[in-house]
């Protein structure tokens, strides 16, 4: 088995440990920072002379038994070896990136179908607009698969939508079944559906297990699945620890059979090449942004990430019909296969490589040469996009602030 991440999360060796966004807690608990931490250190990368990434296994917080992982991502140099227990001082208020054992995701139990439908990444970034003008359109049938965890098959809101695959390589449940019992591929097909037309179906390939596991054999297999199934577009919210050749072949074997394929790249803050490699140049990476057209602190970012799209703050379904709220590049990556999705329904005679690189330089950049080197096009310009000069686009910025645009 080979090293998988899911959106740049948790390395769990020989699976993929799903694990959907980031958690902000520990800095809203402890605000009097800098606070002492405790506990063993699982993994340290060196990115330059004076910065290190840390992922501790915790034991306590300022004296607070605490069950989870830190990701630790500042200028300080620890003086421990892996496996070593450790304390230190940190300011978990500046950049501190924390993972529960389980699953990280931000639950809102008052989060309602209002919410989910009036989502930020629809009204302030112009997609709506788009939606409401072709919702009553006779657009051609375009089909995304989901590479994930499956799909509840009970979401009455969500099965309109889903073209029955009964794919299931998870080594568990029902075979024949694409019945999701994690949430994660819930999410991202509810995703999907707030964020097109009704001419955009969704298959859902199952290749992750209950608890979010999944091996880079059944991943591919998936794909070719999905491939073979003739699908136009596929999803996939994970990366890759390395890039194999069965990888590389996979999603090439994808591309030239002008299915595109987007990628998440990952949670880990900081640049690609340090935490994984993307799936191969054939696929799109997407990095994170923001309601205030700010690039997600959580992002990885670097040569290999093609553009950012919304991933916080996302309010969809997970199992049980519950809407809950998440962040993540796990949902960066399926809101622009939607505007790929989309794109390809109101302008179906261009290309399938010409749309690729509209679709990965249509973002709003800067004169700064760190915007092309880090987060390739830019932040996603929808209006751009989609040629409509009605709307007013949207600028991209780094400081705190509002959103500029629609």
């Amino acid at each position: 088995l080979v090293p998988f991440y899911i959106a740049g999360s948790l390395l769990i060796s020989g699976i993929i440990y799903y694990s959907t966004g980031y958690s902000s807690d520990l800095a809203e608990n402890y605000k009097d920072s800098p606070v002492m931490i405790t506990g063993t250190l699982t993994e340290e990368t060196t990115y330059s002379d004076s910065r290190y990434y840390y992922l501790i296994d915790l034991d306590s917080v300022a004296g607070d038994s605490v069950d989870g992982k830190l990701r630790l991502s500042m200028p300080i140099d620890i003086d421990a070896e892996i496996s070593d227990v450790i304390s230190v001082e940190y300011d978990i208020s500046y950049n501190a990136f924390t993972y529960t054992t389980e699953d990280n995701t931000k639950k809102n139990t008052e989060m309602t179908f209002e919410d989910y439908e009036n989502g930020w990444y629809l009204n302030e970034t112009g997609l709506d607009y788009i939606l409401n003008k072709y919702q009553k359109s006779e657009l051609p049938e375009v089909v995304i698969a989901v590479i994930d965890t499956g799909v509840d098959l009970n979401n009455e809101y969500i099965s309109d939508r889903i073209i029955p695959t009964k794919f299931n390589n998870s080594g568990e449940d029902d075979q024949a079944s694409e019945q999701d019992f994690y949430g994660h591929g819930t999410m991202i097909t509810s995703l999907i559906k707030n964020c097109t037309t009704k001419n955009v179906k969704v298959a859902n390939f199952r290749c992750g297990t209950s608890k979010g596991h999944i091996t880079m054999t059944s991943a591919c297999a998936a794909i070719m699945a999905a491939v073979n199934f003739g699908v136009d577009i596929i999803n996939c919210s994970f990366t890759v620890s390395n890039t194999f050749a069965l990888v590389q072949e996979t999603i090439d074997y994808a591309y030239e059979q002008s299915c595109a394929l987007f990628a998440a790249a990952g949670n880990r803050t900081g640049d690609l090449e340090l935490f994984s490699s993307p799936l191969t140049t054939s696929a799109i990476c997407v990095g994170s942004s923001n309601r205030f057209y700010t690039p997600s602190s959580f992002t990885a970012w670097g040569k290999y990430c093609d553009i950012l799209a919304p991933g916080e703050d996302m309010p969809l379904y997970d199992l049980n019909n519950e809407i809950i709220s998440v962040d993540g590049t796990s949902f960066s990556s399926p809101f622009m296969a939607s505007l790929f999705a989309m794109h390809l329904s109101i302008y179906p005679t261009i290309p399938f490589k010409e749309r690729i690189r509209i679709i990965t330089s249509t973002g709003s950049g800067s004169d700064e040469d760190y915007v092309s080197e880090y987060f390739g096009s830019g932040i996603v310009n929808v209006p751009k996009l989609f040629s409509f000069n009605g709307l007013e686009e949207p600028q991209f910025n780094y400081s705190d602030g509002k959103y500029v645009g629609k």
